[in-house]
């Protein structure tokens, strides 16, 4: 009898446990206690089988088609004791709607500073000449074109604010300083 009877109080809780269990659904894992979700983890698996190979994707454009070297006149300067002409600028300008990807600065002399600016089809310099020598400012700008360079490239390049006027705003500062 005593068996019977624990057989039926174990059989009602497990029944009833089940059942209490079977009203709660979890959707989230913050449903669950962290240190019971830690041991959840099982062991990895092994990796699936490899998908098949896609299509071939549509031809890119052609690339750069033309790269070229375009120099400003020489722009004179004096020395650092002639004042406000020890400052000077030049600007390289690409022909067309070539893009200016770099390009170089000469001052001829020693002792001299020189800032480049460059954008869209333009590459500036200003020189700051602290020598007693004088000389020329030459700049060189390094230009592409082709297919290559996306329109959205070329259009963002040539709209910002040109190497020019930001080279025409320092060579202000710079001659008001030295004048």
């Amino acid at each position: 009898m005593r068996k019977v009877l624990i057989t039926a109080v174990v059989c009602s809780l497990v029944f009833a446990g089940g059942a209490a269990a079977s009203g709660y659904l979890i959707t989230s894992v913050h449903q669950i206690k962290p240190s019971v979700l830690k041991k959840l983890h099982g062991a990895r698996g092994r990796a699936g089988k490899k998908g098949a190979t896609g299509s071939a994707g549509a031809s890119g454009p052609a690339g750069v088609s033309t790269i070229q070297d375009v120099s400003s006149a020489p722009v004179p300067y004096c020395s650092a004791s002639g004042g406000s002409c020890a400052v000077a600028s030049a600007t390289a300008t690409c022909p067309g709607a070539d893009i200016a990807t770099g390009g170089a600065a000469n001052g001829e002399t020693i002792d001299t500073t020189i800032s480049t600016f460059v954008g869209g089809g333009e590459f500036s310099a200003v020189l700051s000449n602290s020598s007693s020598f004088t000389g020329s400012l030459t700049v060189t700008a390094v230009c592409a074109s082709g297919p290559g360079l996306s329109f959205q490239l070329a259009h963002a390049a040539r709209s910002a604010k040109s190497p020019q006027s930001k080279a025409a705003a320092l060579l202000a500062r710079l001659r008001s300083e030295t004048g």
